[in-house]
């Protein structure tokens, strides 16, 4: 993947600081449960602190392994102070990976955490239906799935809404939510399911392509290192954890598109553990 500048990771680092302050959450304490845990936050603040234009999130989604569920509860409950509402273990079952979510709140700040079945919550990220919002803020840095995308503020519809698992009545919700905010959208043929663009579009090669089968670690993505000066976190320039970057995440994708395989026969989008 594709290391940012120092100049960018510290504008990605401060606007991550501040919007995790105005959701009344201690960036330092949440960086360090993040690398301890193997979680991560996603949804709209990945998106927030990335994009090219401004705007505030409705709220926080934290992604935990079901393993690591009791540790983040009582983080979330316990050192940043935040009152569960409800939680429920059959939410969006569309997706496939969420065993449990939990809904908190704390004065006007809403916080969901996300519990994801298998070893690895990165797999969450890749069934979601926009790839504008396949970012990941782990305990060392962000991770941008599709940074060239991002900086011109375009997205790509995933194919598991064509595919009719996830409910298209959301998605188009946040498209009208994110087009609001100024983002646009890839168009996409309804007849090969396969995004429009001009002759230089290469099949199963570019990042953006529905049949590129692409990963965490490939060259497109691009990674915003997060140095932190934080007693709880030990010594970063020691602590090989802290250094490499996505290192405890893993995982393949592909958004989908008939039209882009080699025998033309339909395959849905996929994400797995690599």
């Amino acid at each position: 993947m594709k290391i940012s500048t120092e100049a960018e990771a510290a504008a990605v680092e401060q606007r991550l600081r501040k919007m995790l302050l105005e959701f009344n959450i201690d960036p330092d304490a949440t960086f360090a449960i993040l690398i301890q845990t193997r979680s991560f936050i996603s949804g709209s603040i990945g998106t927030a602190v990335l994009a090219t234009v401004r705007f505030k999130p409705n709220d926080v989604d934290v992604y935990c392994p079901v393993e690591h569920e009791t540790t983040m509860v009582n983080f979330v409950e316990q050192v940043l102070g935040f009152t569960p509402e409800k939680s429920r273990d059959d939410a969006y079952p569309e997706y496939g990976v969420l065993h449990r979510i939990y809904w908190y709140r704390k004065g006007k700040a809403n916080l969901n955490l996300m519990i994801v079945q298998g070893e690895d919550a990165a797999l969450a990220v890749f069934h979601f239906h926009l790839t504008i919002v396949m970012n990941i803020v782990c305990g060392n840095g962000v991770y941008c799935a599709y940074p060239e995308m991002m900086e011109e503020r375009v997205g790509v519809l995933n194919s598991s809404v064509i595919n009719g698992r996830v409910r298209v009545s959301r998605t188009k919700n946040c498209m009208y939510k994110y087009r609001g905010r100024g983002f646009t959208f890839q168009p996409w043929d309804p007849k090969t399911r396969c995004i429009i663009e001009c002759e230089l579009h290469q099949c199963q090669v570019d990042a953006d392509c529905p049949g590129t089968t692409r990963s965490i670690h490939d060259e497109y993505g691009k990674f915003y290192p997060i140095n932190r000066e934080d007693s709880r976190l030990g010594n970063n320039k020691d602590n090989a954890e802290n250094e490499a970057p996505m290192q405890n995440h893993s995982v393949e994708w592909r958004l989908g598109g008939p039209a882009c395989l080699p025998d033309g026969a339909y395959q849905s989008r996929f994400a797995r553990v690599a």
